[in-house]
């Protein structure tokens, strides 16, 4: 049992506590600063919490996202997926992008290829 002192990846200096091999203490040591010091991870850890409670919905009418559920997806996607959305609110809503984007999706895809898909979410499968 050593005390071990380094930096972490987010700046802030701390110690490690390593039990085990002496042999391997310095290789585990320098894997723990690799990462973020305990107070800083807990804060990424609160605002991935906040991600996932987080809830979009979409406007049909015009296209606009204004809101999403995203209980269910993974933290980091999450996070990102909601700064995409917040940056897509505040542009203008273009409906003949819109349209090509939806175009070239569908144009993946046969209409039969669609229908097995939305049968396997629908399921659940």
């Amino acid at each position: 049992m050593a005390w071990y002192y380094g930096t972490y990846a987010c700046g802030h200096e701390g110690r490690v506590n390593i039990i085990g091999p002496h042999s391997s203490r310095q290789w585990i040591a320098d894997r723990k600063f690799e990462g973020l010091c305990p107070e800083c991870y807990q804060k990424e850890l609160e605002i991935e919490r906040e991600a996932i409670n987080d809830e979009f919905l979409v406007d049909a009418s015009t296209g606009i996202i204004k809101a999403m559920r995203l209980i269910g997806l993974g933290t980091t996607f999450s996070i990102q997926l909601k700064k995409a959305i917040e940056k897509q609110k505040n542009t203008a809503f273009d409906e003949s992008l819109y349209d090509k984007a939806i175009t070239r999706v569908y144009g993946n895809y046969s209409t039969n290829d669609m229908i097995k898909y939305a049968d396997i979410i629908y399921k659940g499968v």
